[in-house]
């Protein structure tokens, strides 16, 4: 979990982000900002967790400068997300023949 949680300022946990995906609060300040510090410290990605159990798409004015994918998760995803704070996720690339 990024800190602060809704990343409003300045990234203090950045040595633990260099390489993972990000996981922070929605508010406080724009995707915008929210991305930029995400990855100006060395995330890869970035989870946003929403306020309630809605899904969302997270937007911004200057999306076309995200340089790291972003998505939305529910609140209870967070949860669940936080909870498996210090599993490791190993993602696996699926190949798809056009044909399918």
């Amino acid at each position: 979990m990024v800190q602060p949680a809704y990343v409003e300022a300045e990234i203090t946990n950045d040595g633990e982000l260099c390489g993972s995906i990000a996981v922070a609060h929605r508010g406080r300040c724009s995707f915008d900002e929210k991305v930029a510090r995400v990855a100006t410290a060395g995330a890869v990605a970035l989870v946003v967790v929403n306020t309630d159990d809605e899904l969302f798409t997270p937007g911004g004015e200057d999306m076309d400068a995200w340089t790291i994918p972003v998505v939305g998760v529910t609140s209870s995803d967070g949860v669940r997300l936080a909870s498996a704070a210090t599993a490791t996720l190993i993602v696996a690339p699926a190949v798809v023949p056009p044909d399918a």
